[in-house]
């Protein structure tokens, strides 16, 4: 299954807002999947790219798994923000389900840091 462009409708601005590249995976078998495959930002105004996270986009995909029971979480990226890392990091380790993160390629900075929230962490 391909990444979801996931977006949210802004009330303010009455429009639809990206927030980044999400996948939910055989949602029937209790498992989603988590791309951070950008930088980590703090907000929705500092992405450069659509791969680019922020915390918000992090808790609005928990949101949608609260009965998973694991998540995989893939991560190739260069780090980011430090207090956006951090948030992102006690947002998943929150998370109750068994947590396994694979690093794709790169987990630099504070994208180090959030691969430790994982339960198990595949290099």
């Amino acid at each position: 299954m391909s990444k979801i462009n996931c977006t949210i409708f802004d009330k303010k601005s009455n429009k639809l807002k990206n927030v980044g590249f999400m996948e939910i995976k055989n949602s029937s078998n209790g498992n989603g999947e988590l791309y951070l495959y950008g930088d980590i930002v703090s907000d929705q105004w500092g992405k450069w790219s659509d791969d680019d996270t922020c915390p918000q986009d992090v808790a609005n995909f928990l949101k949608e798994l609260n009965s998973f029971d694991s998540l995989d979480i893939y991560i190739n990226s260069g780090g980011g923000s430090v207090f956006a890392g951090i948030a992102i990091y006690h947002q998943l380790k929150r998370h109750n389900g068994f947590k396994t993160v694979h690093i794709d390629g790169i987990a630099a900075s504070i994208t180090s840091v959030i691969s430790c929230a994982g339960d198990k962490v595949i290099i």
